[in-house]
């Protein structure tokens, strides 16, 4: 309900209902949540795994019927800009 440009991630999340359990292997596997506290913790420059269904193309609702993922390195909140 909080979602928008400026909603940081305490909004931005991901909920699945599966048919059946998920077997959990070297390749699937749970993910904890991050705290406010460790997000701290992640420095700048940092390689990291992103995934969505958001748009591919900026201002185009282009979007994908695929879960997609990418790499990206973090950056520092103070040179990022919504």
């Amino acid at each position: 309900p909080a979602y928008g440009l400026a909603a940081y991630a305490d909004a931005d999340i991901a909920l699945l209902h599966l048919v059946e359990p998920a077997v959990l292997t070297t390749t699937v596997q749970t993910v904890g949540l991050v705290s406010t506290e460790s997000l701290a913790l992640i420095e700048p420059g940092r390689p990291v795994t992103v995934t969505g269904w958001g748009t591919r193309t900026s201002g185009e609702a282009d979007y994908p019927k695929e879960l997609y993922q990418g790499g990206v390195q973090v950056i520092d909140q103070a040179v990022c800009s919504f």
